[in-house]
């Protein structure tokens, strides 16, 4: 299964991803993460679908090597509105 989807409510543990393409849950992915500000994709290795719905989807980062996992947290810590 490929496709491209839009990001939304990125977490270190997983994602919401906004997408034409119809995800069945418990189907594992591959996922390329491209920010904005960064110059390389974050890749996860396996991400479940959680659950799924007209044209989006939630994803569980199962597999994610600790580096990346900790680039997400520190987009995620910039990206936090200020309270």
């Amino acid at each position: 299964m490929a496709g491209e989807g839009e990001l939304r409510d990125l977490s270190p543990g997983g994602c919401r991803v906004a997408s034409a393409v119809a995800v069945p849950v418990g189907v594992e992915l591959e996922c390329c993460i491209f920010p904005e500000d960064e110059g390389n994709p974050f890749i996860i290795e396996g991400a479940t679908v959680c659950w799924s719905r007209s044209m989006e989807f939630g994803l569980s980062f199962t597999k994610i090597r600790p580096a990346i996992q900790r680039q997400i947290r520190e987009l995620c810590r910039k990206r936090a509105p200020l309270g």
